[in-house]
């Protein structure tokens, strides 16, 4: 199981990261390497699941969105996931997966409950 970020299957919203107080030249953004190489673990992912395939491993990629990192709370999306429950939704996702699905290469996206459809 990789684990990506939805980095890799979108792009960043670049608003997320202004900062008050400074020119448009100055402001920081997400690095361009970030997205490159989430999307990259995700195509790495699928080519190792039709690798390995004839030897019956899996692999599949995780994709969680936003995870709160102690940003103070003026600067959050307000939809973020929380760092201490990722590991239980990622037990609980791969509880559900098993046994192991025929999909190969698929890309499991982790979004706040409050992004359900």
């Amino acid at each position: 199981m990789n684990i990506s970020s939805d980095l890799g299957l979108i792009a960043p919203d670049q608003r997320l990261y202004k900062k008050s107080g400074l020119m448009d030249h100055e402001q920081p953004v997400k690095p361009v390497t970030y997205s490159v190489i989430k999307s990259g673990l995700i195509g790495l992912t699928r080519y190792l699941s039709t690798y390995w395939n004839e030897k019956n491993v899996r692999c599949n990629a995780m994709c969680p969105g936003g995870v709160e990192n102690g940003v103070p709370a003026n600067c959050r999306v307000g939809r973020s996931l929380n760092s201490k429950s990722i590991p239980k939704v990622w037990t609980q996702v791969l509880e559900q997966m098993l046994p192991w699905p025929i999909v190969l290469g698929h890309r499991v996206v982790l979004r706040h409950p409050s992004l359900q459809d």
